[in-house]
């Protein structure tokens, strides 16, 4: 067994990690360095990655580092960044043994405390079938697992050729499609050349959120749009929808060789009305298709089973399933953080999950 660290702000190590996730099984956007580095502009933390090895295994952790306040004391952790990333499978079996999952999780929490973490929280990837990373028998008092939530995605070899849509996909959503396509043109950018086509998704982008209510956490700067794009490249693609000039809705694509993913989206009241989001991912579907993509990612709703989740199953998708867990390196500081107030995610989850199981006993 042994561990490797790349740190995302130097060169040669973005540079290396960068080719680890090439030469990954199924490479994908959310865990390459130029995604990590993205949230280090919105001040989430440090951007690094973590590899380690066990025989022929290797295990790629790409994480941020957080450092906060709490009742005046520093605390650091690392997290998966937003989004659908977690660990990555370099090389080895799939799925991997039971034992090499607990040795290099055990690798991780050691690294973790070495390091001054008081916990690490990994993702699991749902379109990677890591089932066997978030159900390992692991031991209860480092390890916490959140309850499973659902996403959807659509495979791409369902698409229409000569009616342009998905062959899956409901009566309804054909019928919203008919008519965005009589109302909307789209415009597809991608890369560092987004030009006026990312003032356009902000003020859109941001207008839904304020109306929403959203955490502010989803309100990221221009500075984090222009860096994805600039480091993705064509990984990184914006669909527009018009009325003549005018943009009514906009939508961030990251795709990679074989995943695309359904990042952020916004919309006017006009183009809600009109079945522009049904157009948005119809257009998603057609441009990943034809980049090589074997599936869009939908993502799920804001809550199991809500309309938003409604709406994405009528694209004929299969229900998909992720999870995280929290490795805790430090136990004592662990739990003197859980007893206070105004923690950040996940500990905020725990203390929940924690108070609820309190009221059930």
């Amino acid at each position: 067994m042994d561990l490797q660290v790349f740190d995302g702000a130097n060169a040669a190590d973005v540079s290396a990690w960068e080719e680890l996730v090439n030469r990954a099984p199924t490479p994908d956007v959310y865990y390459r360095p130029g995604y990590v580095r993205g949230f280090a502009l919105t001040g989430e933390g440090r951007p690094l990655a973590v590899l380690v090895r066990r025989g022929s295994t290797e295990t790629l952790f790409p994480l941020l580092i957080r450092e906060f306040q709490v009742n005046g004391h520093r605390v650091m952790d690392g997290i998966t960044p937003y989004g659908y990333g977690g660990l990555l499978s370099v090389s080895g079996p799939t799925p991997p043994e039971p034992a090499t999952v607990r040795s290099v999780l055990e690798e991780l929490r050691e690294w973790a405390r070495a390091f001054g973490l008081v916990t690490c929280t990994v993702r699991f990837h749902p379109l990677l079938d890591q089932n066997a990373w978030s159900s390992a028998a692991l031991p209860a008092d480092w390890v916490l697992r959140s309850p499973q939530r659902q996403t959807t995605a659509v495979e791409l070899s369902q698409w229409d050729e000569s009616r342009r849509f998905l062959s899956g996909m409901r009566r309804d959503r054909r019928y919203d499609l008919r008519h965005a396509r009589a109302a909307f043109d789209t415009r597809i950018s991608e890369g560092p050349g987004l030009g006026p086509d990312l003032d356009n998704f902000l003020r859109l982008y941001n207008d839904s959120m304020q109306r929403l209510g959203a955490d502010r956490f989803f309100l990221f700067p221009r500075e984090h749009y222009e860096h994805l794009a600039r480091e993705l490249g064509d990984r990184f693609v914006l669909i527009t929808q018009l009325a003549g000039e005018r943009p009514v809705a906009a939508g961030i694509v990251l795709l990679d060789r074989d995943f695309a993913h359904a990042h952020l989206a916004a919309e006017s009241e006009e183009a809600r009305q009109l079945g522009g989001p049904t157009q948005h991912l119809i257009a998603a579907s057609e441009y990943a298709r034809r980049r090589g993509c074997s599936w869009l990612h939908l993502g799920g709703g804001l809550a199991n089973d809500d309309a938003l989740w409604a709406f994405k199953r009528t694209f004929g998708g299969p229900t998909f399933h992720y999870s995280y867990t929290t490795v805790i390196a430090d136990a004592v500081k662990y739990e003197a953080l859980m007893a206070q107030g105004s923690l950040p995610w996940p500990y905020r989850i725990h203390q929940k999950s924690q108070s609820q199981a309190c009221s059930v006993a």
